[in-house]
C-alpha cells in the first residue's frame, strides 16, 4: 500500500504528539508555524470535508479533515484557519464514546458506549411521566454508562489506548 504524506497540525488537542507517533505517524520534512509534513501509516487516509484543499485554502477559509486508520476507524479531527489569526490543531479522537441514545422524546433518556462509533452497549431507556427529564436522572443514567465503560475500559479517556 502506499504511504501518504500530509500537512498536519503542530497543535494537538485531547493528546499529544507521542500518541501520533505511536499510531505510526512520521516526520517526513517541512515544518512551519502552523503545521508539520508526515508520512501516514499505510492504509490510513486524511480525508477533507467540503470542496477545498488543504494546500490551496483562499484567505480567511477554514478546511476540516478527519484522519482514518486503515480499518476506517476515525483517529482524529483536524481544522486548518487561513483567517488574519492562522491557527491550525488536530483534535485526537477517543475510540470509546458515551453519547445520548438517538431518537427519544424529551421524556426519555438512554445512554449508548460506542466503539469507534459503533454501539456496544446501551443503558436501560429512564421515562418520565410527569414531564421532561430532569438534568440529576440525565446524570444519574449517563453514569451507569460510564461506569459500565470504566469497568471494562478503565483507561478510555486515552485517545492513545485500545486501538489496536
Amino acid at each position: 500500500m502506499n504511504q501518504k504524506v500530509v500537512s498536519i497540525p503542530n497543535q494537538v488537542r485531547d493528546g499529544d504528539w507521542a500518541i501520533l507517533s505511536a499510531w505510526g505517524l512520521r516526520p517526513a520534512g517541512e515544518e512551519n508555524s502552523l503545521t508539520r509534513k508526515v508520512t501516514l501509516p499505510a492504509g490510513w487516509e486524511l480525508r477533507e470535508l467540503g470542496s477545498q484543499s488543504a494546500s490551496n485554502v483562499p484567505m480567511g477559509e477554514v478546511v476540516t479533515s478527519e484522519l482514518y486508520d486503515d480499518k476506517g476507524r476515525k483517529r482524529a479531527n483536524v481544522s486548518i484557519s487561513t483567517a488574519v489569526r492562522a491557527n491550525a490543531f488536530i483534535s485526537l479522537c477517543r475510540r470509546f464514546t458515551i453519547v445520548p441514545q438517538p431518537e427519544l422524546s424529551e421524556n426519555q433518556v438512554g445512554f449508548n458506549v460506542l466503539d469507534a462509533g459503533a454501539v456496544i452497549y446501551a443503558t436501560d431507556v429512564a421515562n418520565s411521566h410527569s414531564g421532561a427529564i430532569t438534568a440529576t436522572v440525565r446524570e444519574s443514567v449517563r453514569n451507569v454508562a460510564k461506569d459500565w465503560l470504566l469497568s471494562h475500559y478503565p483507561d478510555y479517556h486515552n485517545a492513545g489506548a485500545y486501538w489496536d
